[in-house]
This record gives structure tokens, C-alpha cells and sequence, in this order.
């Protein structure tokens, strides 16, 4: 196996899809995919990876959102459609500084929660 040359974080994962591209195509990866235990899509990420005898470690998002696991070093981090999901996105995004590297990229969106957008958020429907 190749050693890893860069560390990347898909945080809410969901399929995967744009971090098996880039480990396929980048063998030197090292893969963290990054979800809620009970996703529906977690199964899938994971067999995907498996079929393609891709390397990635597999972390749960818990309850208080304070991920452990990562010892640092990530040199990028992508969080797309997961945000307005997150009951701390100060905690998510602190944890997301403390595991990167000083030169380390986020690439994340939020939809805000002034009501305009029609998307689905976890906070809203624990009001209900």
C-alpha cells in the first residue's frame, strides 16, 4: 500500500461520492468519512470504499458533536449539506480548526435559518 501523503475529512459523508473519486484517483489519501451512526447512506459509503479496495477509517459524529479520532494533520476538510443539520456548528467548526493543519482548507455551506430557504433542518423539526 502507498503511504498516505495527504489527510482529507468528508464530515456528513452521506455516500461519499466526491472523496471515493479523489481516493481512487489518489492512492496516497488517507480517508476519514465522517457521519451520524444511524445515516442511511453509512452501509453504502462503506461497501463502495470496500469494492474498490479504497483505504478510509470511519468515524460517528456524536451526540455532543466534539469528534474524536483525528490526531490532527488534515489537510482538507469538506462539510457540504451539513451545517444547518448541527445543533453546535461553533463546536463542529472549532473541532474542524483544531484537527487541520496550519495551511489546512475547509470547504463547507450553510444555509442560514431565517426561514427563506425550503430545506430541511434537524433544529426546526425538534421544535415541533
Amino acid at each position: 500500500m502507498v503511504p498516505a501523503q495527504g489527510k482529507v475529512m468528508d464530515y456528513g459523508c452521506g455516500t461519499a461520492h466526491v472523496l471515493l473519486q479523489a481516493a481512487r484517483k489518489r492512492k496516497d489519501l488517507d480517508v476519514y468519512l465522517v457521519d451520524i451512526p444511524e445515516a442511511i447512506t453509512k452501509d453504502y459509503a462503506i461497501w463502495r470504499f470496500k469494492k474498490h479496495g479504497t483505504r478510509y477509517t470511519w468515524l460517528d459524529i456524536p451526540e455532543n458533536e466534539q469528534l474524536i479520532g483525528v490526531d490532527g494533520g488534515l489537510d482538507f476538510i469538506r462539510c457540504h449539506d451539513v451545517f444547518e443539520h448541527t445543533f453546535h456548528p461553533d463546536v463542529v467548526m472549532n473541532g474542524f480548526a483544531a484537527m487541520l493543519k496550519l495551511a489546512g482548507i475547509v470547504s463547507f455551506d450553510f444555509m442560514d435559518n431565517d426561514g427563506d430557504y425550503n430545506k430541511e433542518k434537524t433544529k426546526q423539526s425538534m421544535e415541533r
